[in-house]
């Protein structure tokens, strides 16, 4: 046999190899099971959302306007006779300078003595001077005199904790005031007190409320 015929044998001969491990291949990839071990193909990691340590906030809740306002007074208008002669007497005795004389005024017209603070409060002349700055009470007396100079609010008609209520910011929403009654906010609170107020808090000044019969119910500062 020549050299080319033998080259040529060899030659089908390989060809034949090569085609039985392709077959081999084949059937093995078609023989590989769908199941737990398929392989899936390859998917990128999705990056989850970086994470902040800061506190979810939101924004401040718009100022109620569906709700009805109470109706402001000034002076004595609207005033029943006992509430009006108690107010008097306790700006009279607030003037004098007098804590003994706003003492009296309490003991005349209660049974028993007003809500001064949380606690009760035995003698009054000594709760005041013991909050007060500079030992004299003085500071007291004007309190009485900004808040029943200011306007007022009734309250709870026909109910038994009816109640006239000074000043009005008390009871009236801060975030509501207009022009006017955000000075007389001014009146009787400091400028930072008035920056630092919260309105879901609300006023948190000295406060008065007189019954109906002219009992005065309590003089005090925000619970």
């Amino acid at each position: 046999m020549s050299e080319l015929g033998t080259a040529g044998g060899q030659g089908r001969a390989g060809h034949r190899v090569l085609g039985a491990f392709i077959g081999m291949a084949v059937s093995l990839c078609a023989a590989q099971p769908a199941g737990a071990d398929a392989v899936e193909p390859y998917r990128p990691p999705t990056q989850a959302a970086p994470k902040s340590d800061r506190p979810v906030t939101q924004a401040p809740a718009a100022p109620r306007t569906d709700l009805a306002l109470p109706q402001v007074h000034y002076g004595e208008e609207g005033l029943p006779q006992p509430v009006a002669e108690t107010r008097r007497a306790m700006i009279e005795a607030a003037t004098s300078g007098s804590l003994e004389q706003l003492a009296a005024v309490f003991s005349a017209r209660n049974e028993v003595l007003p809500e001064l603070q949380n606690v009760p409060v035995r003698d009054p002349v000594a709760y005041w001077r013991s909050i007060s700055i500079d030992g004299t009470g003085r500071e007291i007396l004007a309190e009485v005199l900004k808040v029943l100079r200011s306007g007022y609010v009734h309250v709870n008609v026909g109910q038994p904790d009816e109640t006239f209520i000074w000043p009005y910011h008390a009871v009236y929403p801060t975030d509501r005031l207009n022009p006017q009654q955000q000075v007389e906010l001014y009146t009787l609170m400091r400028p930072q007190e008035v920056r630092e107020l919260d309105p879901a808090e609300g006023y948190t000044g000295y406060r008065i409320g007189i019954a109906p019969n002219g009992s005065v119910r309590y003089f005090k500062l925000a619970d």
